[in-house]
């Protein structure tokens, strides 16, 4: 083991754990620098957090070892830290979860913890909030295109007299690129259903990536890992119409999706926060994220396999799918039995009846 575990102020919270959970808490480095790879920012970041949680463990509840540990714990630890801002939280809980897989991928630690963690908002400690009732109805869908629609009208008459090369004052000019970004966005959505294109992936699309000749869009994922996803004849039109408007603006560079309204200037790239941002305008109170989910949601309920559902969304581990699709165990031991007189088919005839030894 290289590098030093504990920084000199966490010395006297590395000091206090039983030789145990001082044993554990090396395994649990090793485990972020060989098997994970973590760089040594993300360590130093982590690091602190993981070992107070360790450190409150030894502490509050009077561990010894990890071995037992509970999603309930991580919840009570969360509970009893300063008020923090939610983002901070987040960080947190993210932080201390990697304990919680370290455990679980050594075969000590339940499936049923690390889902609970995993379906918990952590901003209402002990309420586990199902992520697949997050997905978008029809109804939700509708209610935002018809808020665009209103916020963003398509001025037709402007956008003629743009395209045509004519001088337009600041307000007409202003209601062509109202009419550019109405445009946009419901490219961006209709991609965002049909792809599960995170936000931030959409983001750095660029136009090499999108392929209309075989419906499919190349996403560079986290990790720089890339994916290939096809998308539907009405995903094609939507950025077809979207691009053509796009090529107006003759930005300097070859992102999709480009800067409309706001402070900066127009056509540069469009940054996370503005992204984020286009829906808060359009009164949709959750993240872009929930496209993403409506789309895993919709893929698993027609029936599609949850490996294939994992492949499409980036996912390296199907747990991470099951999870984001609150595949809960009651749905596995039901489809389980529905397939039984299938999974007997495969069996020779000698060994379907037990009393035939």
């Amino acid at each position: 083991m290289t590098g030093v575990l504990t920084p000199q102020p966490s010395k006297e919270r590395y000091d206090a754990l039983s030789p145990e959970m001082q044993a554990q808490w090396r395994d649990f480095h090793d485990w972020l620098t060989k098997v994970r790879r973590m760089s040594d920012s993300s360590l130093n970041r982590m690091l602190p957090t993981t070992l107070r949680f360790f450190h409150w463990l030894a502490v509050r509840k009077g561990m010894t070892d990890i071995h037992n540990l509970k999603a309930m714990d991580l919840f009570d630890h969360i509970a009893e830290l300063p008020q923090m801002a939610t983002n901070s939280l987040k960080k947190t809980k993210e932080n201390i979860t990697n304990i919680y897989k370290w455990l679980f991928l050594q075969g000590i630690l339940p499936d049923s913890e690390l889902t609970k963690i995993s379906l918990t908002d952590i901003r209402n400690t002990g309420k586990y909030v199902d992520r697949a009732t997050k997905a978008m109805s029809t109804v939700d869908i509708r209610n935002i295109i018809a808020t665009i629609d209103t916020i963003l009208p398509y001025d037709t008459k402007s956008v003629s007299r743009f395209v045509s090369g004519q001088k337009l004052g600041p307000t007409k000019f202003r209601s062509v690129l109202r009419s550019m970004m109405r445009v946009q966005v419901k490219a961006l959505i209709t991609m965002m259903l049909e792809t599960g294109i995170r936000s931030q992936e959409a983001r750095m699309l660029t136009l090499a990536d999108v392929d209309p000749m075989n419906d499919t869009i190349v996403i560079r994922g986290k990790g720089d890992k890339y994916r290939t996803v096809p998308y539907s004849d009405l995903a094609r039109s939507w950025m077809k119409k979207w691009i053509a408007h796009r090529e107006l603006l003759d930005p300097d560079h070859d992102y999709v999706f480009v800067q409309l309204l706001g402070r900066d200037k127009v056509g540069a790239h469009i940054g996370t926060r503005g992204m984020q941002g286009w829906f808060k305008k359009f009164g949709y109170k959750r993240t872009a994220h929930a496209f993403r989910k409506t789309f895993a949601t919709n893929l698993y309920n027609s029936g599609m396999d949850l490996g294939s559902v994992s492949k499409l969304l980036g996912h390296t581990n199907m747990h991470t799918t099951s999870i984001y699709l609150g595949v809960d165990e009651k749905k596995a031991i039901d489809e389980y039995n529905v397939f039984e007189n299938d999974r007997h088919n495969l069996l020779p005839n000698a060994m379907t009846d037990p009393d035939m030894i």
